[in-house]
């Protein structure tokens, strides 16, 4: 998202998005289902710091609300989820800093929870409702993004928001400058090195570095707020420094029926100074294995 706000816009028809933001934008269809799937999609691919969902809402007619009113969402509400027991949440909350800033810039919007719903009236627990609200927050919450609010307003409004979200966006480039964690590409460093880059460093094969760096990218957000509050990452220790002990430089790979737990056997290479992999690779220094009849690949 170079160039623009780390913010990620989201409605769910053109008539409801403002043209011409400084951030990404998402129409993400009508409805909880489509809504939730194509945010989920559109926050992998942008990695967005704050989530912000605008468009048309109605209101009950007891609330006195009128037709052209903003109104912002202090939790979105998913009204259609019926069960006796908590098996799945039906709340998100917006984030606090977000919301403080859509006050901000909308200062005569009126703030409350907006019920989700899939059909028109059908939203419970809020005196306002709308059909993706739950949707976007849902998938920006769980893809760990930092920021989510919900809000119904016009066009104008939107760009007033965006105008205000200019503030955040240089908090969280500060934020990104303090707490770096893509930096040069080294095996001290994985967050920046690419999946070729990481089959280089011994005891790592592709479908292993291949899962490392889709990992370490969608959990980027969660690392990043993880070392801004002082969480310290420290590697394992070992009793041989890296380097040394009788097995240093060696990799081995375990398979099969094993005469002692895997994790012990795993440990005593480890102390020892060597290392284990998932696979087999040119790397393999050898096979640990009880069952020398096994029809493993692994062997051939």
């Amino acid at each position: 998202m170079s160039g623009v706000l780390p913010i990620l816009v989201v409605a769910a028809t053109a008539r409801e998005l403002a043209a011409d933001l400084p951030c990404a934008t998402l129409l993400c269809g009508v409805g909880p289902v489509e809504a939730a799937a194509r945010t989920a999609a559109a926050i992998a691919r942008h990695q967005p710091k704050a989530v912000l969902h605008v468009g048309i809402a109605g209101a009950h007619r007891s609330a006195g609300i009128a037709a052209s009113s903003l109104v912002i969402g202090s939790a979105a509400r998913y009204s259609d989820l019926v069960l006796v027991s908590d098996l799945a949440p039906r709340e998100v909350q917006a984030d606090t800093a977000l919301l403080a800033a859509a006050r901000r810039a909308l200062p005569e919007a009126l703030v409350m929870p907006i019920a989700t719903s899939a059909r028109v009236g059908g939203g419970v627990g809020g005196e306002v409702e709308a059909m993706e609200g739950f949707a976007v927050l849902r998938a920006a919450e769980l893809a760990g993004t930092a920021t989510v609010v919900e809000a119904t307003m016009n066009r104008d409004a939107i760009r007033r928001m965006t105008a205000m979200a200019k503030e955040m966006g240089a908090s969280f480039d500060r934020d990104d400058e303090e707490f770096d964690i893509d930096g040069p590409a080294d095996d001290g460093n994985p967050m920046g090195m690419t999946e070729a880059e990481l089959t280089e460093i011994e005891g790592f094969a592709e479908k292993s570095a291949e899962q490392i760096v889709h990992g370490l990218k969608v959990k980027k957000p969660v690392i990043q707020r993880l070392l801004k509050v002082g969480v310290e990452p420290q590697a394992p220790k070992r009793k041989h420094a890296p380097g040394s002990g009788p097995l240093a430089g060696k990799q081995f790979v375990i398979t099969g029926s094993l005469s002692r737990p895997r994790d012990d056997i795993e440990k005593v290479i480890r102390e020892a100074g060597g290392k284990t992999g998932s696979s087999v690779s040119k790397n393999t220094f050898a096979l640990v294995t009880n069952d020398t009849d096994t029809g493993s690949s692994k062997m051939k």
